[in-house]
């Protein structure tokens, strides 16, 4: 769907679970699984996020938040969780403290 049509986007995060990162078909870090064996490789994993995105479509009356009427899809990460972390970042919903305190 194309999301310009909500007027209110709601973001529900599940959990972050330790999967492979990236896919083999288009990230070099993990190469072809077809090579795994020759070179004695192995995927590589990070912690990736699974979410659900929730919305109010333009003109709706506001039912509020996460609910079956407003459900959009659910989702996970294949790059990591510091993708989802920065998208929430760039929105004002996390703040970090960059100032060093180790004294």
């Amino acid at each position: 769907q194309d999301l310009s049509h909500f007027s209110r986007l709601y973001v529900q995060y599940h959990n972050c679970a330790w999967s492979p990162f990236g896919t083999p078909a288009n990230d070099d870090e993990n190469l072809a699984f077809e090579s795994y064996w020759y070179l004695g490789l192995t995927q590589t994993y990070r912690a990736n996020v699974a979410f659900s995105l929730y919305g109010i479509l333009k003109g709706s009356i506001n039912t509020g938040g996460c609910s079956q009427k407003t459900y959009i899809n659910s989702f996970f990460t294949d790059y990591g969780a510091q993708h989802f972390v920065e998208a929430l970042q760039m929105n004002g919903y996390l703040y970090t403290d960059d100032v060093d305190n180790a004294n």
